[in-house]
Parts: C-alpha cells; structure tokens; sequence
C-alpha cells in the first residue's frame, strides 16, 4: 500500500522533533503533522521515539494500520486528533524549501553524470572507432557500465 498520495509530503532530511532526531534509515513521509515511515509504518506527532532508531524495514501488523489509515486520510493508531496548526512542526515550510533545493541539485548531478559518461563513450569510441580494430584487450561495453558505478560511487 502506497502513502505517496494527495497531502503526504515526503521528507528527505532527519527531522527533529521532542529534542530527538529521527534515524537515516527511515522513509519519512508527513501527512497533517504526523510523521510515518512509509516502510515500517512506525509513526510520530509530537516526540520520536522509534523514529529515533534504525529502521526495521518490516512492517508488522500496526505499522499496516498506520499506513491504511494515513492512505485513506483517518487518524492512525495512537493518534487522537489532527495536528493541522503550525506549532507541532513549524519547520515544515523550511522541510519543503530544502527538499525542493536538494530535489535540483540531484536533478544536476544526475545530468553531470550523464554528460561524463556521454564524454567517456565519445572518447572511447574515438580511440577504437571500431571494436574489431581495437587492440583485442579492452571492451567499451564493459567500461560504460564501470563508468557508471564509479561515478555513483559503488
């Protein structure tokens, strides 16, 4: 079940909330105040608690219900209202500011990336414009795909 919908905001930065910071490993989705991990399903309004730790990446049967309940718009479990004013997150508009900032920047690293392995081909084809001349030891298909790896960082 998918939480991306109308009103869930995703957030890719750690979110501070009751003095905690929540753990890298957690998809954190928003919706009205209260924050979720769209893998888990565990879920904060006003403290992180299990937010704070790793992330499991097993959704048991509660963290179903939130995220039923968070898809169809109702109060997941151990929530009792909607926190629709500012003051339980009042950095959610600086959230949306930078996840849009960080949003184009990977826009841009992504086309350098393209634009450097588009470089590499060129170049390799220009040094073995045709594979049955080159000198039998290297393989461009092979090194396009290292290219690749190497500029992602694997």
């Amino acid at each position: 079940m998918s939480t991306s919908g109308a009103g869930v905001d995703r957030i890719m930065i750690p979110i501070t909330l009751g003095g905690k910071v929540s753990h890298p490993s957690h998809s954190i989705g928003c919706y009205r105040n209260v924050f979720f991990c769209q893998r888990c399903g565990c879920l904060a309004q006003q403290h992180l608690s299990n937010l704070a730790r790793p992330c499991s990446k097993i959704r048991k049967a509660r963290g179903d219900r939130v995220i039923k309940a968070i898809s169809n718009g109702v109060l997941p479990p151990g929530v009792t209202a909607w926190r629709d004013n500012p003051v339980v997150c009042p950095d959610i508009d600086i959230i949306r500011k930078l996840q849009g900032q960080l949003n184009r920047i990977e826009a841009q690293n992504y086309s350098n990336m393209l634009e450097s392995i588009t470089s590499s081909e060129d170049e390799m084809e220009s040094k073995h414009p045709d594979p049955d001349q080159g000198d039998g030891d290297s393989d461009s298909s092979s090194i396009i795909p290292q290219t690749v790896f190497t500029l992602m960082g694997f």
